[in-house]
């Protein structure tokens, strides 16, 4: 998942993707999104609105699939130009683009120009909205935050510590400009709400109903992430106790 508009030219994440696709021999998919000014500021450039963003994301979505074509590519278009590019490493099929959606605008986005739609929330509405709208033969992804931890306790203080900016409502995560800005913001993010959020602790029933929560709004293909240096209890964990359950 990356941001191909301001940052980084989607030309640039054209021949990255491309290359990735032909190492993994087609098992790669590119997932896009509108980004976030934390990292997309760098550059000095003026950080758009969230429709300007979604609109610049569609061209460069445009750029990318023209350039993994293999064929040479001019394009003068509203945000980006391409003077005689040409990825002479490409896949034997096209890699897919998947699109970040988390709002109805983003999803008729992820309709019109992704090959997928993947989000964060179960949301079984969005699920259904993508499916009537076009997306009814295409994939849905999940991404699931989990806290595996010896107790409840110690999953909640470390996914507090790691993740509250998850929590943070409305446009703030794709606006704040600093880690100082983020850190200021989290405070306002109690323990409580984080262990609302994620499944904390060592109880397999917790993972399992958090992933059959996308299971049930439809999604196809859940991702989970373990919080936290604790990374190989969590894979023996979930190897054990949590996906015999699924």
């Amino acid at each position: 998942m990356t941001c191909p508009i301001v940052r980084t030219h989607p030309a640039v994440i054209a021949q990255a993707s491309a290359t990735a696709a032909v190492q993994c021999e087609g098992r790669f998919t590119l997932g896009v999104g509108t980004g976030e000014a934390l990292n997309e500021h760098v550059t000095g450039e003026r950080w758009p609105s969230p429709k300007e963003r979604r609109d610049m994301l569609e061209e460069a979505i445009d750029v990318i699939r023209a350039l993994h074509t293999g064929q040479e590519v001019n394009h003068r278009g509203r945000y980006y130009t391409v003077d005689r590019a040409r990825l002479y490493t490409v896949p034997d099929q096209p890699v897919p683009i998947y699109v970040s959606a988390f709002g109805p605008a983003a999803l008729d986005l992820a309709v019109r120009a992704g090959d997928g739609f993947c989000t964060v929330s179960p949301d079984t509405e969005m699920v259904r909205r993508y499916r009537r709208s076009g997306g009814a033969d295409r994939c849905v992804q999940g991404g699931l935050k989990v806290c595996w931890a010896e107790s409840e306790e110690n999953g909640i203080r470390t996914a507090h510590r790691l993740w509250r900016n998850e929590l943070l409502p409305g446009q703030l995560p794709s606006t704040l400009n600093t880690p100082a800005d983020y850190s200021a913001a989290s405070t306002l993010i109690a323990e409580e709400m984080t262990a609302a959020q994620f499944p904390c602790g060592p109880d397999p029933a917790r993972h399992v109903a958090a992933v059959r929560e996308f299971a049930d709004a439809g999604f196809d293909e859940v991702y989970v992430q373990q919080i936290g240096p604790d990374q190989d209890r969590f894979f023996d964990a979930w190897h054990r106790d949590v996906l015999p359950s699924i």
